[in-house]
């Protein structure tokens, strides 16, 4: 495939990853407003959640990172596809990139299935109303002062410092072998779950 057309491919395909996603969320928003009591299907009861409630609730989180968190990609995957040209030129550059975007997302559905647990957790200790809203001021009150800190410290800035320059990160990341795009893509996802 011609690298005019490559191109298109990645646009178009990440396009339709980001569209996707936010359509899924816009859906899932309509839905539960028009609800009488601001709840569906697709979120969790105010019961004890079951496997159904778990995975709904898994699935929600994965797209809305997904929605989120893939356009602050595009410029590290469209400066890993130009550097992938030069470096793959007899192997196709396309299949690298989707490695390497299916690394981060892998890393962000990580973060999904602890994001799930916590509001599992959260869940079945009452602190949480029906709309995921913080039941507790102490708590909304103690995760805000947390992530404040958090701002702070020196994890957080050694984050921010790889995904603010991403031509360092994959010049001083880079992998090769079939699995070394994948490889690169969980961890620039670690960075940006740091940031």
């Amino acid at each position: 495939m011609a690298i005019k057309g490559q191109r298109l491919v990645i646009y178009g395909g990440l396009a339709s990853i980001i569209l996707l996603a936010w359509a899924y969320l816009v859906y899932l928003a309509t839905t539960l407003r028009m609800t009488n009591m601001g709840m569906d299907i697709s979120m969790p009861s105010m019961q004890a959640w079951g496997v159904t409630d778990t995975s709904l609730t898994f699935v929600m989180w994965v797209v809305m990172m997904v929605a989120m968190m893939t356009p602050s990609a595009v410029p590290v995957i469209l400066l890993y596809r130009t550097i992938s040209l030069k470096q793959h030129k007899e192997n196709d550059p396309l299949s690298y990139t989707g490695l390497f975007l299916l690394g981060y997302l892998v890393t962000w559905a990580g973060f999904s299935a602890g994001a799930t647990l916590a509001q599992w957790g959260l869940h079945r200790a009452a602190l949480l109303t029906a709309m995921i809203a913080s039941a507790s001021p102490l708590l909304g009150g103690a995760l805000l002062v947390a992530a404040g800190v958090y701002q702070l410290t020196p994890l957080k800035d050694a984050c921010l410092s790889h995904c603010r320059t991403p031509l360092g990160f994959l010049l001083a990341e880079w992998r090769n072998g079939k699995l070394g795009p994948l490889v690169m893509g969980i961890r620039h996802g670690f960075y940006c779950v740091g940031c």
